[in-house]
C-alpha cells in the first residue's frame, strides 16, 4: 500500500560517489520515503570548473572535459521510491588526478527534501601521463556525438556503423576531416534528434523570440525574449528523449507518449500561462501565438482554422 499520512521525503542516497574515469558513467539513486504518492524533484549537476580550460590540473572536473552536465525533473509515480539518473563520465587523456563535481537536489513538489541534498562525486584518472587529443580517435568521437546529441550512450550496432564510416578513410587527412563532418552533420540530421531535441527547440518558439518587438495585449510596446536556456533545454530533453532509441521496437509508442506528456507540463509552465492565460479567447489565442512565435511561425503558412479548431469551435 501506499502510505498517505506521512510526509514524503526525497534524498539522494549517498553523500559522495566514486567512478573510473574509463567506466564511462556513474548512476546516482535519489530515494524516497515516507508518503510515496506523486512526486517531484529537480537534479543538477554543479559545474564549479566553469570556464576553465580542459588542461588545468586543480581537481575540480569541469562538464567541458571530465563529464556531461546533467539537469532533469525527476518524476515519481505513485509508489515508486527510487529513480536512478546516469552522469555519462568523459575519459580524456590528460594526467590529472582525482577530479570532483558536485550534484544537488531542489526545488521539490508534493514532497520535502530530506538529506544528504548534496553529493560529492569523485572521478578516479587513469591516465599516467598526458596523451593526444582523443577527439581524433574515431570511437570516442562518435561516442561525443551520441552524447551531445542524443543524450544517451551508443548501442553497439550505432558505434560500430559510424565509427566505420570514418576509419574508411585511412590515413588520409582530407578524408578524415571531411568524414567527421559529415557523421556530425548525420546525427543532427537524425530522425532521433529532430524528433526530440529540435522538437523541444520548436515548442520554445511560443515564447517569443529575443529579436521580435511587440505590443501587448495591454497595449504597451514590449520585447519577446525566449528563450530557452540550456538548463531548460537540457531537462526538456531528458523527457522527451526517455527510453528512445531510434530502431528499437515500440520506439515510435515511447516517443509519441513522451512528446504528450511533455506539452501537456509546458503549457502548464508559469511562462507559457502568463502568455496564454485561459482567460483569451480562441481568437486571442490564435493571434497571440503568431505574434510571441513570429519569425518561427508564419500566419500565411499554417490556416488559423486549425487553431480554432483546438478550441473546439
Amino acid at each position: 500500500m501506499t502510505p498517505t499520512g506521512t510526509v514524503s521525503t526525497i534524498q539522494l542516497s549517498a553523500a559522495s560517489y566514486t567512478v573510473a574515469e574509463g567506466d564511462k558513467h556513474v548512476d546516482i539513486t535519489i530515494a524516497r520515503s515516507g508518503n510515496t504518492s506523486t512526486a517531484s524533484v529537480s537534479f543538477a549537476t554543479i559545474d564549479a570548473a566553469d570556464k576553465q580550460n580542459c588542461d588545468v590540473m586543480n581537481g575540480v572536473a569541469s562538464s567541458r572535459c571530465d563529464y556531461e552536465g546533467r539537469f532533469a525533473t525527476v518524476k515519481f509515480a505513485p509508489g515508486e521510491t527510487a529513480k536512478t539518473i546516469p552522469i555519462f563520465i568523459i575519459d580524456d587523456s590528460y594526467a590529472e588526478g582525482q577530479e570532483s563535481f558536485t550534484v544537488k537536489l531542489t526545488n521539490a513538489v508534493g514532497s520535502t527534501i530530506g538529506a544528504p541534498a548534496e553529493a560529492t562525486v569523485t572521478i578516479i584518472d587513469n591516465d599516467l601521463g598526458n596523451g593526444p587529443n582523443p577527439i581524433n580517435d574515431p570511437a570516442f568521437f562518435v561516442r561525443m556525438q551520441y552524447l551531445d546529441f542524443l543524450n544517451r550512450e551508443p548501442d553497439a550496432a550505432g558505434l560500430e556503423f559510424w565509427t566505420n564510416q570514418i576509419l574508411a578513410c585511412g590515413s588520409d587527412q582530407r578524408c578524415l576531416e571531411q568524414r567527421r563532418v559529415s557523421v556530425s552533420s548525420a546525427f543532427f540530421l537524425s530522425i532521433e534528434f529532430q524528433q526530440i531535441g529540435y522538437f523541444v527547440e520548436r515548442a520554445y518558439t511560443v515564447l517569443g523570440s529575443s529579436s521580435h518587438y511587440f505590443q501587448t495585449p495591454s497595449g504597451e510596446v514590449g520585447v519577446s525574449t525566449p528563450v530557452e536556456r540550456m538548463n531548460e533545454f537540457l531537462v526538456d530533453l531528458n523527457q522527451v528523449g526517455a527510453g528512445v532509441v531510434v530502431g528499437q521496437e515500440g520506439w515510435e509508442t515511447v516517443l509519441e507518449n513522451n512528446k504528450r506528456a511533455y506539452m501537456l507540463d509546458f503549457v502548464q509552465r508559469p511562462r507559457f500561462s502568463s502568455l496564454y492565460p485561459t482567460t483569451m479567447t480562441p481568437q486571442e489565442f490564435e493571434k497571440w501565438l503568431f505574434v510571441y512565435a513570429l519569425p518561427y511561425i508564419v500566419p500565411s503558412t499554417i490556416g488559423g482554422d486549425a487553431v480554432m479548431a483546438e478550441f473546439g469551435g
